[in-house]
């Protein structure tokens, strides 16, 4: 995206986000990301199990 687009886009989705009360106004915003660190540590732990698999599976598989 170029000439700001990128920036309008933000701002719109952001505007539609508070009319639909997804977002609040100076609203106390939670910090806490462990829910998120540990989804990926279980997508990389299943990730790394089925890794040696690709070996042996069709790339037709895996597309």
């Amino acid at each position: 995206m170029a000439g700001g687009a990128e920036q309008q886009l933000l701002f719109t989705l952001l505007k539609q986000f508070k009319e639909r009360g997804w977002l609040k106004e100076r609203g106390k915003q939670r910090t806490d990301s462990t829910h998120v660190l540990a989804a990926i540590r279980n997508l990389n732990k299943t990730f790394l199990k089925l890794k040696p698999l690709s070996v042996e599976l069709p790339q037709s598989f895996w597309c």
